[in-house]
Order: structure tokens, then sequence, then C-alpha cells
């Protein structure tokens, strides 16, 4: 993910909330309507499709041009090795101003995606490990999909003292 002028990164953040925002809908772990929320990817922006139960359907890396390399970086470093990715498992978008609805011609963004728990890794097991995000400070991080805790093991006491392979 190649460092990008803060201008710019605040231009794309805006078209992001006001044109691609959603609503979604929770994908392969509940039907909840899902909200955009940011991430710190330290470098790009970053955004997660996330249900109430913190579950995280879709990341998406948005940019002037798709960075999927970058991407699959930072899902992986995010989920420490607990979840199958591949290069194949990142897909890219371009968006244009028609798509949008915007003025002007041509391309406005380039969007580099992974939706958890598709195609060839989509698994119906309940204790599959997947990707949340902490409903108390934000941070991304691994549990069974069927984990009734929105909180990451450094915000929930009960989960800080158990053994957690994945965090």
């Amino acid at each position: 993910m190649k460092g990008r002028d803060p201008r710019s990164m605040v231009d794309i953040k805006e078209v992001v909330v006001e044109r691609l925002g959603g609503p979604f809908q929770c994908y392969g772990h509940c039907k909840e309507e899902a909200s955009l929320k940011f991430v710190d990817s330290g470098v790009r922006l970053v955004g997660a499709v996330v249900c109430p139960s913190g579950y995280v359907s879709r990341l998406v890396g948005y940019g002037p041009q798709a960075d999927p390399e970058g991407l699959l970086s930072f899902v992986m470093s995010q989920t420490t090795g607990a979840l199958p990715l591949t290069a194949s498992d990142i897909r890219v978008a371009t968006r244009y101003s028609t798509d949008l609805g915007i003025g002007g011609s041509g391309r406005v963004l380039g969007e580099a995606y992974w939706t958890q728990n598709y195609g060839k890794a989509k698994s119906q097991d309940p204790n599959r490990p997947s990707l949340f995000m902490c409903s108390n400070c934000g941070k991304l991080f691994v549990q069974p999909a069927s984990s009734s805790s929105s909180l990451c093991g450094g915000c929930s006491p009960e989960r800080a003292s158990m053994p957690v392979e994945s965090e």
C-alpha cells in the first residue's frame, strides 16, 4: 500500500461515505443490517462492512488505484494466519463518476476487496475462525463465527484471561 497524498485520501473518503456507504446486509454470518466503518491500516483507506455483532463481512481498500497486494497483506496481518487467504481471494473494482452519480468523467477510485466466508473458503461451520471488529476499540480480531462476544481480548477481561490462539 503505497503512500498517498493526504488530500486525495480525504476526497476519496468523502466519496466513499457519500456514495458507497451502505446500507449493507451482513454476508456469511447473519442477515442483519451492516454498516461501513473505517479501519486504521496505517497507509490506505480501508473500510469494513460490519454487522451489529462485530462480524466483518468485507474489507475494502480504497485509493486512486486498486491495490490488491496491499489489501491482501493487510488482511493477512489482521488474521495472523487463522484464515486461509490467497491472492485470488482479493477482487478489484474501478468506480467511475457515472457509476457514482457525481460530476466529471472518468475513473474516480479503485477498490480492492475481500469478502469473508466466500468462494473456496466458504464454510457453514459455526466455529470457523472469523474476523470481527471490537465494538469498544475498533480493533480487528479473530474468534469463532458463533461467538457472542463483540469485544477483543484487550477490551474484555474475560477474554483477556482466556488463551486465544488466533489473536
